[in-house]
Protein backbone atom coordinates (compact mmCIF):
# COMPACT_ATOMS: atom_id res chain seq x y z
CA UNK A 1 0.00 0.00 0.00
CA UNK A 2 0.69 3.98 -0.06
CA UNK A 3 3.54 4.83 2.48
CA UNK A 4 2.22 8.55 4.27
CA UNK A 5 3.27 11.48 2.90
CA UNK A 6 4.03 10.00 -0.65
CA UNK A 7 2.81 11.36 -3.77
CA UNK A 8 3.34 11.53 -7.50
CA UNK A 9 2.25 13.46 -10.61
CA UNK A 10 -0.87 11.88 -12.36
CA UNK A 11 0.55 12.69 -15.47
CA UNK A 12 3.87 10.64 -14.30
CA UNK A 13 1.63 7.99 -13.93
CA UNK A 14 -1.09 8.27 -17.65
CA UNK A 15 0.33 10.67 -19.67
CA UNK A 16 2.05 7.94 -22.33
CA UNK A 17 -1.28 6.24 -22.31
CA UNK A 18 -3.01 9.34 -23.56
CA UNK A 19 -4.09 11.25 -26.60
CA UNK A 20 -2.56 14.28 -26.99
CA UNK A 21 -3.46 15.50 -30.61
CA UNK A 22 -7.91 16.27 -29.71
CA UNK A 23 -8.57 17.27 -33.19
CA UNK A 24 -7.23 14.00 -35.25
CA UNK A 25 -8.83 12.13 -32.50
CA UNK A 26 -12.06 13.34 -33.35
CA UNK A 27 -11.52 12.54 -36.62
CA UNK A 28 -11.14 9.29 -35.91
CA UNK A 29 -14.02 9.14 -33.74
CA UNK A 30 -16.38 10.42 -36.25
CA UNK A 31 -14.99 7.93 -38.61
CA UNK A 32 -15.19 4.88 -36.32
CA UNK A 33 -19.08 5.73 -35.06
CA UNK A 34 -20.01 6.19 -38.87
CA UNK A 35 -18.80 2.71 -38.95
CA UNK A 36 -20.33 1.37 -36.03
CA UNK A 37 -23.41 2.83 -37.03
CA UNK A 38 -23.01 1.25 -40.90
CA UNK A 39 -22.90 -2.18 -38.90
CA UNK A 40 -26.01 -1.62 -36.85
CA UNK A 41 -28.17 -0.94 -40.43
CA UNK A 42 -26.38 -4.26 -41.50
CA UNK A 43 -28.00 -6.32 -38.23
CA UNK A 44 -31.34 -4.75 -39.08
CA UNK A 45 -31.27 -6.54 -42.67
CA UNK A 46 -33.57 -9.43 -41.47
CA UNK A 47 -35.85 -7.22 -40.00
CA UNK A 48 -39.01 -5.20 -41.84
CA UNK A 49 -38.50 -1.55 -42.74
CA UNK A 50 -39.34 0.58 -40.00
CA UNK A 51 -39.80 -2.21 -37.21
CA UNK A 52 -36.64 -0.77 -35.77
CA UNK A 53 -35.59 2.89 -35.56
CA UNK A 54 -31.62 2.77 -35.82
CA UNK A 55 -31.04 6.15 -33.68
CA UNK A 56 -27.32 5.12 -32.84
CA UNK A 57 -24.58 2.52 -32.00
CA UNK A 58 -26.08 -0.26 -29.91
CA UNK A 59 -24.06 -2.04 -27.42
CA UNK A 60 -23.60 -5.14 -29.41
CA UNK A 61 -21.74 -3.08 -31.90
CA UNK A 62 -19.63 -1.21 -29.69
CA UNK A 63 -18.59 -4.12 -27.70
CA UNK A 64 -17.60 -5.76 -30.38
CA UNK A 65 -15.11 -2.49 -30.63
CA UNK A 66 -14.00 -1.88 -26.98
CA UNK A 67 -13.68 -5.44 -26.04
CA UNK A 68 -13.93 -4.99 -22.25
CA UNK A 69 -14.68 -7.83 -19.77
CA UNK A 70 -18.19 -8.31 -17.99
CA UNK A 71 -19.12 -5.67 -16.12
CA UNK A 72 -16.57 -3.33 -17.02
CA UNK A 73 -18.32 -2.95 -20.48
CA UNK A 74 -21.46 -3.13 -19.31
CA UNK A 75 -20.69 0.29 -16.70
CA UNK A 76 -18.29 1.98 -19.97
CA UNK A 77 -21.20 1.75 -22.46
CA UNK A 78 -23.69 2.96 -19.49
CA UNK A 79 -21.28 5.96 -18.72
CA UNK A 80 -21.21 6.97 -22.36
CA UNK A 81 -25.22 6.38 -22.55
CA UNK A 82 -25.62 9.03 -19.72
CA UNK A 83 -29.66 8.97 -20.64
CA UNK A 84 -29.75 5.49 -20.60
CA UNK A 85 -31.01 5.40 -24.12
CA UNK A 86 -29.49 1.98 -25.06
CA UNK A 87 -27.64 3.74 -27.95
CA UNK A 88 -24.69 5.71 -28.41
CA UNK A 89 -24.78 9.31 -30.89
CA UNK A 90 -22.28 10.41 -32.48
CA UNK A 91 -22.35 13.29 -29.39
CA UNK A 92 -22.23 10.58 -27.02
CA UNK A 93 -19.44 8.60 -28.27
CA UNK A 94 -17.04 11.42 -29.15
CA UNK A 95 -18.03 13.41 -25.90
CA UNK A 96 -17.43 9.98 -23.52
CA UNK A 97 -14.59 9.20 -25.69
CA UNK A 98 -12.53 11.85 -25.24
CA UNK A 99 -13.40 12.57 -21.75
CA UNK A 100 -11.51 9.20 -21.43
CA UNK A 101 -8.39 9.68 -23.29
CA UNK A 102 -8.44 13.48 -23.65
CA UNK A 103 -9.78 14.53 -20.63
CA UNK A 104 -7.78 16.35 -17.21
CA UNK A 105 -7.56 15.28 -14.06
CA UNK A 106 -11.05 16.62 -12.86
CA UNK A 107 -12.93 15.43 -15.94
CA UNK A 108 -11.95 11.57 -15.43
CA UNK A 109 -12.33 11.41 -11.93
CA UNK A 110 -15.54 12.22 -12.68
CA UNK A 111 -15.94 10.09 -15.12
CA UNK A 112 -14.51 6.94 -12.76
CA UNK A 113 -16.67 8.12 -10.41
CA UNK A 114 -20.24 7.53 -12.79
CA UNK A 115 -18.36 4.64 -14.13
CA UNK A 116 -18.95 3.39 -10.00
CA UNK A 117 -21.88 4.93 -9.36
CA UNK A 118 -24.42 1.75 -10.14
CA UNK A 119 -27.68 2.77 -9.47
CA UNK A 120 -26.69 6.88 -10.46
CA UNK A 121 -27.74 8.53 -7.26
CA UNK A 122 -24.67 10.38 -7.15
CA UNK A 123 -23.18 8.19 -4.27
CA UNK A 124 -20.77 5.27 -4.24
CA UNK A 125 -20.10 2.25 -1.96
CA UNK A 126 -17.28 -0.84 -1.30
CA UNK A 127 -19.43 -3.26 -3.23
CA UNK A 128 -19.77 -0.58 -6.57
CA UNK A 129 -16.16 -0.90 -6.44
CA UNK A 130 -15.39 -4.16 -5.57
CA UNK A 131 -17.99 -5.42 -8.11
CA UNK A 132 -15.98 -3.32 -10.83
CA UNK A 133 -12.76 -4.47 -9.82
CA UNK A 134 -13.25 -7.40 -9.51
CA UNK A 135 -13.10 -7.85 -13.40
CA UNK A 136 -9.81 -5.97 -13.91
CA UNK A 137 -7.22 -8.22 -14.91
CA UNK A 138 -4.78 -9.08 -12.24
CA UNK A 139 -1.14 -9.43 -12.20
CA UNK A 140 0.35 -11.04 -15.26
CA UNK A 141 1.64 -14.08 -14.49
CA UNK A 142 1.74 -17.40 -16.41
CA UNK A 143 -2.10 -18.95 -14.67
CA UNK A 144 -3.66 -15.81 -16.03
CA UNK A 145 -4.83 -16.83 -19.28
CA UNK A 146 -7.28 -13.90 -20.14
CA UNK A 147 -8.49 -10.92 -18.15
CA UNK A 148 -10.63 -12.33 -14.82
CA UNK A 149 -10.53 -15.53 -16.27
CA UNK A 150 -9.07 -19.02 -15.71
CA UNK A 151 -7.15 -17.63 -12.53
CA UNK A 152 -6.09 -20.06 -9.93
CA UNK A 153 -7.78 -20.32 -6.83
CA UNK A 154 -5.09 -19.59 -4.44
CA UNK A 155 -4.59 -16.53 -6.53
CA UNK A 156 -8.38 -15.85 -6.67
CA UNK A 157 -8.30 -15.69 -2.77
CA UNK A 158 -5.20 -13.61 -2.51
CA UNK A 159 -6.39 -10.78 -5.01
CA UNK A 160 -9.60 -10.64 -3.07
CA UNK A 161 -8.21 -10.19 0.55
CA UNK A 162 -5.70 -7.44 -1.35
CA UNK A 163 -8.98 -5.42 -2.67
CA UNK A 164 -10.68 -6.22 0.82
CA UNK A 165 -7.56 -4.16 2.16
CA UNK A 166 -7.65 -1.13 -0.25
CA UNK A 167 -11.06 -0.47 0.25
CA UNK A 168 -11.37 -0.75 4.20
CA UNK A 169 -8.44 1.65 3.91
CA UNK A 170 -10.21 4.01 1.26
CA UNK A 171 -13.41 4.08 3.65
CA UNK A 172 -11.90 3.62 6.86
CA UNK A 173 -12.85 7.38 7.53
CA UNK A 174 -15.93 7.60 5.36
CA UNK A 175 -19.48 8.28 6.94
CA UNK A 176 -21.94 5.67 6.29
CA UNK A 177 -19.10 4.20 3.87
CA UNK A 178 -20.80 6.13 0.97
CA UNK A 179 -18.46 8.84 -0.88
CA UNK A 180 -19.53 11.27 -2.87
CA UNK A 181 -17.97 12.64 -5.88
CA UNK A 182 -15.75 15.30 -3.33
CA UNK A 183 -15.12 12.57 -1.32
CA UNK A 184 -13.77 10.10 -3.74
CA UNK A 185 -11.67 12.97 -5.10
CA UNK A 186 -10.31 13.33 -1.33
CA UNK A 187 -9.14 9.52 -0.67
CA UNK A 188 -7.70 9.57 -4.02
CA UNK A 189 -5.16 12.61 -3.05
CA UNK A 190 -4.95 11.88 0.18
CA UNK A 191 -5.42 8.24 0.99
CA UNK A 192 -5.35 5.57 -1.79
CA UNK A 193 -5.01 6.29 -5.38
CA UNK A 194 -6.05 2.42 -6.29
CA UNK A 195 -9.76 2.85 -7.25
CA UNK A 196 -8.69 5.51 -9.30
CA UNK A 197 -6.07 3.78 -11.35
CA UNK A 198 -6.80 0.60 -11.49
CA UNK A 199 -9.90 1.07 -13.32
CA UNK A 200 -8.54 4.16 -15.41
CA UNK A 201 -5.28 2.75 -16.22
CA UNK A 202 -7.56 -0.60 -17.74
CA UNK A 203 -9.78 1.36 -20.11
CA UNK A 204 -6.33 3.06 -21.50
CA UNK A 205 -3.96 0.64 -21.92
CA UNK A 206 -7.36 -2.10 -23.51
CA UNK A 207 -7.84 1.03 -26.21
CA UNK A 208 -9.26 -0.80 -29.34
CA UNK A 209 -6.77 1.59 -31.25
CA UNK A 210 -2.73 2.59 -31.46
CA UNK A 211 -1.10 6.01 -31.27
CA UNK A 212 -0.16 5.07 -34.72
CA UNK A 213 -4.01 4.87 -36.03
CA UNK A 214 -4.39 8.61 -34.61
CA UNK A 215 -1.22 10.21 -36.21
CA UNK A 216 -2.57 8.64 -39.37
CA UNK A 217 -5.50 11.06 -38.78
CA UNK A 218 -3.52 13.76 -37.73
CA UNK A 219 -1.87 13.47 -41.36
CA UNK A 220 -5.03 14.00 -43.26
CA UNK A 221 -5.60 17.30 -41.23
CA UNK A 222 -5.71 20.78 -42.72
CA UNK A 223 -1.94 22.07 -42.01
CA UNK A 224 -3.72 25.18 -39.54
CA UNK A 225 -5.51 22.06 -37.29
CA UNK A 226 -2.17 19.82 -37.71
CA UNK A 227 -0.86 21.66 -34.19
CA UNK A 228 -3.86 21.41 -32.08
CA UNK A 229 -3.36 20.34 -28.43
CA UNK A 230 -5.32 19.15 -25.54
CA UNK A 231 -5.48 21.76 -22.65
CA UNK A 232 -3.39 20.37 -20.13
CA UNK A 233 -4.13 21.21 -16.28
CA UNK A 234 -1.62 22.12 -13.77
CA UNK A 235 0.50 19.03 -12.49
CA UNK A 236 -1.77 17.34 -9.88
CA UNK A 237 -0.60 14.76 -7.44
CA UNK A 238 -2.37 12.02 -6.13
CA UNK A 239 -1.36 9.36 -3.37
CA UNK A 240 1.25 6.99 -5.17
CA UNK A 241 -0.54 3.11 -6.13
CA UNK A 242 0.07 -0.30 -4.41
CA UNK A 243 3.01 -1.61 -6.15
CA UNK A 244 3.13 -5.10 -4.72
CA UNK A 245 0.01 -6.66 -5.01
CA UNK A 246 -1.64 -8.07 -8.31
CA UNK A 247 -3.88 -5.10 -8.51
CA UNK A 248 -0.76 -2.96 -9.18
CA UNK A 249 -1.15 -0.13 -11.35
CA UNK A 250 3.03 -0.13 -11.74
CA UNK A 251 2.53 -3.35 -14.21
CA UNK A 252 1.77 -0.45 -16.75
CA UNK A 253 5.50 1.53 -16.68
CA UNK A 254 6.98 -2.11 -17.91
CA UNK A 255 5.66 -1.23 -20.93
CA UNK A 256 6.22 2.58 -20.79
CA UNK A 257 8.90 4.25 -22.70
CA UNK A 258 10.88 7.37 -21.77
CA UNK A 259 8.74 8.18 -18.72
CA UNK A 260 9.39 10.92 -16.04
CA UNK A 261 8.20 10.50 -12.62
CA UNK A 262 7.58 13.98 -10.11
CA UNK A 263 6.97 12.80 -6.44
CA UNK A 264 7.04 14.69 -3.37
CA UNK A 265 8.26 14.08 -0.11
CA UNK A 266 9.74 10.54 -0.96
CA UNK A 267 11.53 10.08 -4.35
CA UNK A 268 10.05 6.93 -5.85
CA UNK A 269 12.25 4.74 -8.00
CA UNK A 270 10.14 3.30 -10.69
CA UNK A 271 13.10 1.04 -12.18
CA UNK A 272 13.23 -0.43 -8.79
CA UNK A 273 9.30 -1.15 -7.92
CA UNK A 274 9.33 -2.80 -11.23
CA UNK A 275 11.90 -5.45 -10.04
CA UNK A 276 9.97 -6.11 -7.08
CA UNK A 277 6.37 -6.88 -8.98
CA UNK A 278 8.18 -9.64 -10.94
CA UNK A 279 6.15 -8.55 -13.88
CA UNK A 280 6.78 -10.70 -17.31
CA UNK A 281 3.90 -9.25 -19.64
CA UNK A 282 2.98 -9.90 -24.01
CA UNK A 283 0.66 -8.28 -25.67
CA UNK A 284 -1.20 -10.03 -28.78
CA UNK A 285 -2.80 -7.68 -30.98
CA UNK A 286 -5.99 -8.53 -33.33
CA UNK A 287 -7.01 -6.06 -35.76
CA UNK A 288 -10.37 -6.76 -37.46
CA UNK A 289 -11.77 -4.82 -40.06
CA UNK A 290 -14.94 -3.49 -40.20
CA UNK A 291 -15.70 -2.82 -43.79
CA UNK A 292 -18.49 -0.60 -45.94
CA UNK A 293 -20.39 -2.15 -48.59
CA UNK A 294 -21.26 -0.61 -51.33
CA UNK A 295 -19.55 2.29 -53.76
CA UNK A 296 -18.23 4.43 -50.89
CA UNK A 297 -16.29 1.43 -49.29
CA UNK A 298 -13.93 2.62 -46.07
CA UNK A 299 -12.57 0.84 -44.06
CA UNK A 300 -11.49 1.60 -40.34
CA UNK A 301 -9.06 -0.75 -38.62
CA UNK A 302 -9.11 -0.88 -34.56
CA UNK A 303 -6.71 -3.12 -32.38
CA UNK A 304 -7.76 -4.78 -29.33
CA UNK A 305 -5.42 -5.99 -26.91
CA UNK A 306 -5.49 -9.25 -25.04
CA UNK A 307 -3.12 -10.00 -21.98
CA UNK A 308 -1.84 -12.91 -22.12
Amino acid sequence: MSATGQKISVDSLISHLKIEDQEAFSSYLKESWADLFYRVKENKNDKKEGDVKILGVTKLIFDKYYVLPGIIGDRFFRVLDPNNTQFLTLSDFIKGMTTLFCGGYEDTVKFIFNFYDMDNDGYINKEDIRIVLSYVTLDDSPDVKSPGINITYKKRVTSQQELYNILQKCFENVPNEQMDLKTFQHVIENVNSDIYLLIYMFLLENKPFTKENIKSYKNKLKPKEKDTKIFKEGEKLIMSPSKNSNFSPYKVFQRAKNRRTTVVNTALDISKMLQSTNINSKLSKEVPEFRRKGKKRRTVQYESKIIS
